[in-house]
């Protein structure tokens, strides 16, 4: 029960978190976004972003796996990996994080016990930005 209730909390301010990064989008403040999505890697996964920048597609399902086995890390990191791709310009790192986005969504969809609308529309706004995407 105190496990289930950290990770409510957790994702609680995680979202909040997500929240601040697309109001600081909306505001054109693409400096302070980009702060805070750099600290959001360390701050709610334990590693800086260029790691999870770094790793393949199965080491990313490993690493969380190993570390992270709660189906709600993999939907979390899939949110900021959306949030930080769509806060760039065409690039491989976009696509990229798109494509690790899609997976860690597909992996939280596949163990988690529960619905997620947000989950399910982030998954299709995924595909449509991997369709759309000018870096191939």
């Amino acid at each position: 029960m105190i496990k289930k209730d950290y990770i409510l909390r957790l994702i609680e301010i995680f979202f909040e978190t997500i929240d601040e990064i697309i109001n600081h989008t909306k505001q054109k403040e693409h400096e302070q976004a980009v702060k805070t999505i750099k600290e959001s890697y360390p701050r709610f996964f334990g590693r800086e972003a260029d790691f999870f920048y770094s790793l393949n597609m199965n080491e990313l399902t490993s690493f969380i796996e190993k570390n992270l086995s709660e189906p709600e890390y993999a939907d979390m990191l899939s949110e900021l990996m959306y949030t930080d791709a769509r806060s760039r310009a065409d690039c491989p790192l976009k696509l990229d994080l798109l494509f690790k986005s899609l997976s860690m969504a597909e992996r939280a969809d596949d163990v988690s016990q529960t619905y997620s609308p947000r989950r399910a529309e982030r998954m299709k706004n995924i595909r449509m930005d991997i369709a759309q995407s000018d870096v191939k």
